[in-house]
């Protein structure tokens, strides 16, 4: 997993007013795919037929935590925009 882009896909999805963002590409969707394995997100993924994406459906408390230790921030729980 490449945790800078792990980190940057996290932090765009957090931001996102209601938590949810799609990509396109063979990078994120490799990427997306590890990091639900993680068990940091719950996912959908291209199925290869045209107009399909990879997205990011909802951070879970893990990728929160992710978030919270990369960042060195305060606590994730707080930094949360949805309920998980």
């Amino acid at each position: 997993m490449n945790l800078p882009y792990t980190f940057e896909l996290l932090s765009a999805t957090n931001q996102q007013r209601y938590g949810f963002i799609k990509l396109r590409g063979r990078m994120a969707d490799r990427e997306v795919r590890q990091m639900a394995e993680a068990g940091l997100v719950q996912a959908t993924f291209n199925d290869g037929k045209p107009g399909s994406f990879t997205s990011i459906n909802r951070i879970l408390d893990r990728g929160y935590a992710f978030l919270q230790t990369f960042s060195g921030r305060g606590t994730a729980v707080a930094d949360r925009r949805l309920p998980s």
